[in-house]
């Protein structure tokens, strides 16, 4: 909550509109397994194309 409090305070010196975007760092352990790389080898080469 304190560190919530500075960024809302830094926020408002640097005149900052919108809080939308504001990582609250809330302690969550749950992982988002959505943002992890990809599972998978160097492997995935088809007919020359590899994957970016």
């Amino acid at each position: 909550m304190k560190q919530l409090l500075k960024d809302l305070l830094t926020t408002y010196k640097f005149g900052v509109k919108t809080l939308y975007y504001q990582n609250t760092r809330d302690g969550a352990d749950d992982v988002q397994e959505d943002l992890l790389p990809a599972k998978g080898g160097d492997d995935d080469c088809e007919s020359g194309a590899c994957k970016i």
